[in-house]
């Protein structure tokens, strides 16, 4: 199913308004040796976020299973 294409494409620009309409406080854990997203669209993005806060730590795409401890 993940390979499938999602019925439901969002431009950009539909990403970004639907980020700016978050309001809850939101908190990013981010793999150091992650997914390779374009670092301008990373940027993008959590700019469009009102109270955001990254953390990058070691790990892998699925870092929440490298280090759960963390």
């Amino acid at each position: 199913r993940l390979m499938i294409p999602t019925a439901l494409e969002m431009t950009e620009d539909q990403v970004l308004a639907f980020l700016q309409a978050i309001t809850a406080p939101v908190f990013i854990i981010r793999p150091e040796t992650g997914y390779p997203f374009p670092a301008k669209i990373i940027q993008q993005r959590l700019a469009q976020l009102k109270k955001v806060t990254v953390r990058e730590i070691p790990g892998h795409h699925h870092v929440h299973l490298d280090s759960p401890q963390t």
